[in-house]
């Protein structure tokens, strides 16, 4: 019969959080909590990653890590060194071959989820959970990237040269509703929908993240091969598309101005047409028409009279207008005659 484990024997056991992969990768870096007779000590830890012992590279304890990510710890570019929250709170560079440099002082706030930029030249960081700072190696200036606009953030990321972080307001916590977010605002967001645990490839190339919109936590992938956006704004501001004109759809449009186009004038946007639906799927987009003129044309007798045809206008007219009217407080109507009128 095999011996039970006792409560002391679960208590002696190690914590171990926060894995991370150096960007060569080669080590793996991880924060072990071990309990002692003072309390518990976290400490950052590294191993070869085909195996072999592991090494404590911390003199000075740092923060206790998080199983869900984020929290204390992120590797340097080189490979030689890392970032860490020490216990005293401040963020602190340990590098691999000995040696501590601090890089930013709590002064009496609690720092979390550091991340360094590909470039080694700035680090993102949470203060108190509830704003995000961008510090500058070189300078060890700080600067708030954040609107305010959310009660809570956490777990940043480096995503095309600008942060990426997670938010969520009260009363709502991030399993409820919590949303992607930059610099500029926020990038996804849905009514009882939570995504988190931003992370980016090592490359750069894909942002992942954890999504539940289908009523199950998955990984959602953006390859920045395309854009959705009732803005272009904003994806502009996301780094995803850089302005150019297409100067051929700018021809045709002089040329045929009364002939509409999904082209834009803007090289590579396309627009998505009244009466048409854009499809998602794995990567792919397709297009469908849910409406058109003709199908109201080709009805049989759809009316019984002119006068009934043109009661039946004015009714979808205004229903039309009023419908716009409790939304701006203008409004300027073209009516072109067409069939589609």
């Amino acid at each position: 019969m095999a011996g039970r484990l006792s409560l002391e024997a679960c208590l002696a056991g190690r914590d171990l959080t926060e894995p991370r992969l150096s960007p060569d990768g080669r080590t793996v870096a991880f924060v072990a909590t071990t309990p002692g007779p003072d309390g518990s000590r976290s400490d950052v830890v590294v191993m070869p990653v085909e195996g072999g012992p592991e090494r404590i590279i911390t003199s000075d304890p740092v923060r206790a890590g998080r199983a869900l990510g984020g929290g204390v710890v992120d590797w340097w570019p080189d490979s030689r060194s890392l970032v860490a929250i020490d216990k005293a709170g401040d963020l602190v560079r340990v590098y691999l071959d000995g040696g501590t440099t601090r890089l930013l002082a709590a002064d009496g706030r609690t720092l979390s989820s550091p991340v360094v930029s590909s470039g080694g030249s700035r680090i993102v960081v949470v203060v108190d959970q509830a704003e995000v700072v961008v510090l500058d190696v070189e300078t060890g200036r700080t600067e708030r990237v954040d609107r305010g606009e959310h009660d809570f953030v956490i777990d940043p990321v480096w995503w095309r040269d600008r942060p990426l972080w997670t938010a969520w307001n009260a009363p709502h916590m991030p399993w409820d509703r919590s949303a992607l977010v930059t610099p500029m605002g926020v990038m996804a967001d849905a009514v009882d929908r939570q995504m988190q645990q931003p992370r980016v490839a090592a490359d750069g190339s894909t942002l992942a993240w954890l999504d539940d919109a289908s009523g199950w936590l998955n990984v959602v992938f953006a390859d920045g091969s395309g854009f959705v956006a009732s803005d272009v704004e904003l994806p502009v501001h996301l780094g995803c598309y850089r302005r150019s004109i297409d100067w051929d759809a700018i021809g045709h449009r002089l040329l045929y101005p009364d002939i509409k186009t999904a082209r834009t004038g803007l090289a590579g946007i396309r627009e998505l047409l009244p009466g048409t639906r854009m499809d998602v799927q794995e990567g792919r987009t397709t297009l469908h028409a849910q409406w058109s003129p003709w199908d109201v044309i080709n009805r049989q007798d759809p009316y019984a009279s002119a006068r009934e045809a043109a009661d039946a206008v004015r009714a979808a007219v205004g229903m039309v207008t009023r419908a716009w009217a409790g939304v701006d407080r203008s409004i300027l109507l073209e009516l072109s005659g067409g069939l589609d009128s």
